[in-house]
């Protein structure tokens, strides 16, 4: 009888540590539905990428499931919106069905894909790796946008270079700068930094050393700007920032303050 006590009490006891402990593993598991903090706001995005054919949808990359924690709160705002990749316009459908109060503009060097037109977004053609083009229609749209994707053509040059001519027209009060597909950065047809593994497994793995101006590497350097400040006075707070480390910071290391890293896409927020 003891025995038989003792089992039920401490079998409950080792299933739900057990329990607990599967449920901290799976929260990391990004996508499955079942491990999403807010199920409806997920819902709700993914059904109109699945609706508008985008591959942002969990048929394909589910960039779904990272989207909604960052743009749910935000979703019914006066935004300044700009994506870069149209190809046949089916994202624009999606945002335009999320973002229902924002401005949206999309750039693509062609629209011989395209085929869903609206009146509400704004379209516009050349190529993305002009920084000089960008840099004038950044210009020309006159506010700061809230919200800059590139899901553009996913070549390193492209990224580096709409990057930086688009990080200056950013909202420095919560801006957020996201690159989509950058497993792309480890396919050396994208001019990445990948060699394939043939004599084990023929898997891709990074190789740091070739092509060090690769989108992924720059992104890393990235990391860098953003600890400038604690790297130089050991503080975490920029209060501890004096005029001349000031003078030798970057532009990145004054106003990016957080990069997050999921599976093939980045978000990189901006601070004042």
């Amino acid at each position: 009888m003891p025995s038989t006590r003792k089992k039920i009490i401490i079998i409950p006891l080792l299933l739900s540590v057990g329990m607990n402990l599967i449920l901290i593993f799976k929260d990391r598991e990004i996508g499955k539905i079942e491990n999403i903090k807010n199920v409806e706001e997920y819902a709700l995005l993914n059904q109109m990428a699945l609706a508008s054919g985008t591959d942002k949808s969990e048929n394909w990359h589910n960039y779904t499931s990272i989207y909604y924690r960052y743009f749910g709160p935000i979703r019914h705002r006066q935004l300044k919106f700009l994506e870069i990749g149209i190809y046949t316009g089916a994202s624009v459908k999606m945002w335009e069905s999320y973002f229902p109060n924002a401005e949206l503009h999309f750039i693509d060097v062609t629209d011989i894909h395209l085929t869903y037109r609206s009146n509400r977004s704004k379209y516009h053609f050349f190529d993305q790796s002009n920084e000089q083009k960008l840099q004038e229609f950044a210009m020309e749209i006159g506010v700061k946008f809230d919200i800059i994707i590139d899901d553009g053509g996913h070549e390193n040059d492209q990224i580096i270079k709409s990057f930086e001519a688009l990080f200056p027209f950013l909202n420095e009060n919560g801006g957020i700068y996201v690159i989509e597909d950058l497993h792309t950065a480890y396919w050396d047809c994208y001019g990445g930094t990948a060699i394939v593994n043939n004599n084990r497994t023929g898997y891709i793995i990074t190789d740091p050393g070739t092509l060090p101006g690769s989108s992924i590497n720059f992104l890393k350097d990235l990391v860098d700007e953003v600890n400038f400040v604690g790297a130089n006075t050991g503080f975490g707070s920029s209060k501890h920032v004096t005029p001349e480390l000031r003078q030798n910071m970057s532009e990145y290391a004054r106003h990016i303050e957080s990069l997050h890293f999921y599976n093939s896409i980045c978000f990189i927020t901006k601070k004042p």
